[in-house]
């Protein structure tokens, strides 16, 4: 896992993401769950920090026991803005309750789901951005 100690981080309500970049690609942890009080801010936090300068973004859903459907419909923009960008949007670290709702709402269909840090980051790369 990457260390994400030192990096920008942005309070949102009380979900916490953290960005690290790593070249072109984004690494987002979100440190907590994402509900529909806080979903807003998580939205506005991949619209307005990740998505405008990142087209390859990895979702680190380690720390995230539950997550909205409004949070899901959050996740999905980032991914079509990022496919526009021919780019893509994938998770790591997903445990089990999660996953079980991406696979519920077939979203394992549009969004990978990698098991490290490493293999998500060498399968984004192999994206051409330009």
């Amino acid at each position: 896992m990457l260390d994400f100690r030192g990096y920008g981080a942005v309070q949102s309500g009380v979900v916490l993401c953290i960005l690290q970049p790593r070249g072109d690609v984004a690494f987002v942890r979100i440190d907590g769950d994402v509900y529909l009080d806080n979903q807003e801010e998580f939205d506005a936090f991949l619209e307005d920090q990740v998505s405008p300068v990142y087209a390859k973004i990895v979702l680190d859903a380690s720390k995230v026991k539950v997550m909205c459907s409004a949070a899901l419909g959050a996740i999905v923009k980032a991914h079509k803005r990022a496919k526009q960008a021919r780019g893509e949007v994938v998770f790591v670290h997903v445990n089990r309750k999660v996953l079980s709702l991406l696979e519920i709402t077939r979203l394992t269909h549009l969004l990978k789901v990698m098991s490290t840090d490493e293999e998500a980051f060498e399968y984004l790369n192999q994206l051409d951005t330009r």
